[in-house]
């Protein structure tokens, strides 16, 4: 299956763009990946600290949507523009 990435491909601050190898890879591993993990919770995590940007919560579709792009996101920052162009 060939995916089509747009907003996706948004350059990482000063860190580059991030290949779709990347991308794939993020995507599949959240496709097969337990929805326990997604599930609101008690806790203050990672979706407290979004949800002034990016909240309220549509369901787990868009807490997964959200996982990733964090995940995009710090994978730029620990990477280099060496890596991703």
């Amino acid at each position: 299956m060939s995916r089509k990435f747009i907003a996706c491909k948004e350059q990482v601050f000063n860190r580059g763009v991030p290949p779709d190898s990347f991308l794939n890879e993020l995507i599949d591993w959240a496709k097969q990946a337990p929805d326990e993990i997604f599930t609101p919770n008690d806790k203050h995590d990672i979706y407290s600290n979004l949800k002034p940007e990016l909240g309220l919560w549509q369901g787990i579709l868009h807490r997964k949507a959200v996982m990733l792009e964090v995940l995009r996101v710090l994978g730029g920052f620990e990477s280099s523009s060496k890596i991703w162009v």
